[in-house]
């Protein structure tokens, strides 16, 4: 690929969060229409053999903290974009699209 092509590719990361995993990919969006993955991780949602829905949600964060860290850790660049696919049980009847962007560096977390 080449420098010009380059500069119009974006670096873009997708999570897919499910009932029993957690997945990140980080890929290059290319003009030419195909995306091309560059790094991806998945780890399990440790089970439990009583479900509660709290503890469910805090160990889903838990397995999203560990993707989060190791595309982190690959050195791969900042994207530029950034989407989340929910799974049962964590999606919702409704599309909401948030727009956030700054100039500075900032940590995204849900407090």
């Amino acid at each position: 690929m080449g420098i010009l092509a380059k500069n119009k590719d974006k670096l873009m990361l997708v999570f897919d969060i499910g009932s029993s995993n957690v997945s990140g990919a980080l890929f290059w969006a290319q003009e030419s229409g195909a995306p091309k993955i560059i790094f991806s991780t998945t780890e399990a949602i440790k089970i439990e053999n009583k479900i509660n829905t709290d503890r469910f949600l805090l160990l889903t964060m838990q397995t999203l903290e560990v993707v989060v860290n190791k595309i982190y850790k690959s050195g791969l660049g900042i994207p530029e974009e950034i989407f989340c696919v929910l799974s049962s049980p964590w999606h919702m009847s409704q599309t909401r699209i948030i727009n956030l962007k700054k100039n500075t560096p900032f940590v995204f977390t849900a407090n």
